[in-house]
């Protein structure tokens, strides 16, 4: 499916030292879905999850 279809609010986050894939390709993803945020992490690895679980979870209800 492409990127641009998607029609429900997403949130994409991204940790500047992830080895798995690169800030340009998050930034790059997050332009093609409508009205997509993009956090980017600084220092932070592909396992951001676990420092930054409560802002997520705080902007996933938000988004609801």
């Amino acid at each position: 499916f492409s990127l641009k279809d998607i029609r429900v609010p997403v949130q994409l986050w991204h940790g500047t030292t992830d080895d798995q894939t690169s800030v340009p390709m998050a930034r790059h993803m997050a332009a093609q879905i409508p009205g997509a945020a993009c956090v980017i992490c600084e220092g932070e690895a592909h396992l951001l999850l676990f420092p930054h679980w409560e802002e997520i979870l705080a902007g996933i209800t938000t988004a609801s």
